[in-house]
């Protein structure tokens, strides 16, 4: 039986454990951030009354890039609220650089560095779809990997804060719930969105 402490080593070897980690963690948090998105869209429409079906019929069926814009159009014809409006566009925009860095990260492949690559970085490569196809080149340190992660996550508990407020904002203070009174009054702060995580062609 395996020593589960080094596996999969030695039968083959995916990269340092701790850039292993940190990729499991933006991977499982993303789907977190993906999945409270989602419920902005969702929560909006079934506020202004607009059926359940409507609602997953319209949005679902839209490419991850045009149920962005559909959220942000929605929230714009219902909401006079600028703040609240900013609010949601604000995180919208941090969700794709979130996007953007997951699939960069999960679509790319485990590239062996050259002589004198780094032993402390993850080398990785990931080629454009469309022909001549090309390749994208990027590396990982674990501290940049889990700054993603760490990125993700506020996007996470920026969009849940989002939705306790388009939840409770017209409910009378002494009705909302005592785990969501913080977050009923108004919503958060916008948040800062990092550079675009750039490729390289190189390796």
């Amino acid at each position: 039986m395996e020593d589960e402490d080094t596996w999969p080593l030695p039968r083959y070897n995916p990269g340092s454990r701790d850039h292993l980690h940190a990729l499991g963690v933006i991977s499982i948090t993303f789907a977190n951030l993906q999945a409270s998105i989602d419920s902005l869209y969702r929560q909006r429409g079934w506020i202004a009354g607009i059926p359940d079906e409507q609602l997953e019929a319209d949005y679902f069926n839209l490419t991850e890039e045009d149920r962005v814009r559909a959220t942000k159009a929605l929230v714009r014809k219902l909401d006079k609220d600028l703040v609240f409006v900013k609010a949601v566009e604000n995180v919208l925009d941090f969700y794709n650089w979130c996007r953007d860095c997951r699939n960069i990260i999960v679509h790319s492949e485990r590239y062996p560095p050259a002589f004198g690559g780094k032993q402390d970085e993850l080398y990785m490569v990931k080629w454009t779809k469309a022909p001549p196809r090309k390749a994208q080149y990027v590396r990982f340190t674990v501290a940049r990997l889990r700054s993603i992660a760490d990125h993700i996550r506020a996007g996470v508990v920026q969009s849940a804060e989002i939705n306790i407020y388009m939840r409770f904002r017209n409910t009378p203070p002494e009705d909302v719930p005592s785990p969501y009174k913080p977050y009923a009054s108004k919503p958060p702060k916008p948040l800062k969105i990092p550079e675009k995580l750039k490729t390289s062609d190189k390796p």
